[in-house]
């Protein structure tokens, strides 16, 4: 169990300050046996930087607490955490925008996650052959288990910028290697799920990759099938069937698209 202090102006008493204890729960620590760069990524220290962070922000002016009149979902304060070393869920009251005949907002709580590596915290990476194919991983994930066709993607080890985290979790995942023709291009950021996670994380393609079966590596915590390369027709085929509903891949080739990374003789399916 963790206290974390929260300080507002008093609404009743000016120039005082109201005192708030809030509550963290550790919901647990790294499976044993994890590898030591799983817990580089994941620590105690990064978990509570992320407290630290979430209860000054508000005070500081550094999260936009939005404004009810403006029709946005106004935060009041914060009022609960539940933390652990990968991800602090934070709880807080809001003012929803009123109502169609409403001239007041309604109150209520909104919680969103936050990676504790920070809102930055990590990459996806697009690579791309120079015959015209995706490289994707087979993850078998947990949330919705079943296995699944998208992106290599991961969270940045201490030091890494994007483009380091996308090209190391690229070859780790799918075995993806660079080559002499090879450059790297930072497509953006990618919203992953705006409805709960606070994360802006950015989607790096990488051009004219090879990719070996024998290079993945996964963190003890992943079951990776990989690598799948897909020509881009099939590729579009498969979105379109339904075979790749993963939203950072689509987002990908999308983002790819719109940079001219894509051979328009690609699209001619």
């Amino acid at each position: 169990m963790y206290e974390v202090t929260h300080r507002e102006p008093h609404p009743d008493r000016p120039g005082s300050v109201l005192t708030e204890s809030v509550t963290i729960r550790d919901m647990g620590g790294l499976a044993a046996g994890s590898l030591a760069g799983v817990r580089s990524k994941f620590s105690v220290k990064s978990m509570n930087e992320t407290l630290t962070r979430l209860e000054t922000e508000i005070a500081d002016g550094s999260l936009n607490v939005g404004d009810w009149r403006k029709g946005e979902i106004e935060i009041v304060r914060l009022i609960g955490i539940v933390a652990n070393r990968f991800y602090v869920e934070a709880e807080y009251e809001v003012l929803f925008p009123p109502r169609k005949g409403q001239a007041s907002p309604n109150r209520g709580t909104y919680r969103n996650i936050v990676w504790v590596s920070g809102v930055d915290a990590g990459a996806g990476a697009l690579p791309l052959t120079v015959d015209g194919e995706i490289v994707l991983t087979r993850s078998f994930r947990h949330a919705v288990r079943r296995w699944t066709l998208e992106l290599p993607r991961g969270i940045r080890k201490p030091g890494e910028n994007a483009v380091d985290c996308a090209v190391r979790e690229a070859r780790e995942e799918a075995g993806v290697e660079r080559t002499a023709t090879s450059r790297t291009v930072d497509l953006g950021i990618h919203d992953p799920d705006t409805g709960l996670l606070r994360q802006e994380v950015r989607i790096i393609a990488i051009t004219n990759v090879v990719a070996d079966p024998e290079r993945v590596d996964p963190d003890v915590s992943e079951s990776l099938m990989g690598p799948v390369v897909i020509p881009i027709p099939r590729f579009l085929d498969m979105v379109r069937d339904g075979g790749i509903p993963c939203g950072w891949a689509t987002g990908a080739f999308t983002k790819a698209l719109a940079h001219g990374l894509i051979n328009p003789k690609y699209l001619m399916i």
